[in-house]
């Protein structure tokens, strides 16, 4: 089993459309074993605060 470390901007790919999605579903495999810093939760939050306020950015339907 191979460990890897998660950082929050790869882990925000599992649940929002972004660039390289796919690449980062692909760590969700059980031969990996993931890991992530101890500020994870903190990183993870800021990240989607920026997305969900964000003009760019637009997660409902058309």
């Amino acid at each position: 089993m191979k460990t890897l470390i998660v950082d929050a901007n790869v882990a925000i790919k599992w649940f929002l459309p972004e660039i390289h999605k796919n690449e980062a579903l692909r760590l969700l495999n059980p031969r990996y074993s993931l890991h992530v810093p101890n500020l994870f939760l903190l990183e993870f939050g800021n990240v989607v605060c920026k997305k969900v306020t964000s003009p760019r950015y637009y997660c409902g339907t058309q």
